[in-house]
């Protein structure tokens, strides 16, 4: 059996945060946090050094993009799934 991963999820609407959760519990995953703009992802990142982030370009505060960027100068190895929608 494969390991679970550590997940955050980096979505402003609440809904779709909990949708993501749902999927990747039953999968067998870990959900170590959820954010709703780039500020909250910052903080619970380096709180709970995720291996993976799940992250929405579209963010109240900014572009998900921040994020993904400053998430990668900070470690190498975090996977990082970027979801949005048109």
């Amino acid at each position: 059996m494969k390991q679970p991963l550590t997940v955050l999820i980096i979505d402003d609407h609440e809904s779709v945060r909990a949708g993501i959760k749902t999927a990747l519990t039953r999968a067998g995953h870990i959900c170590v946090g959820e954010a709703a703009n780039i500020a909250e992802a910052r903080a619970k990142i380096a709180h709970t050094n995720p291996q993976v982030i799940v992250v929405d370009l579209s963010l109240p505060d900014g572009n998900g993009l921040e994020i993904v960027v400053w998430a990668r100068s900070i470690s190498k190895q975090i996977g990082i799934v970027v979801l949005t929608l048109n």
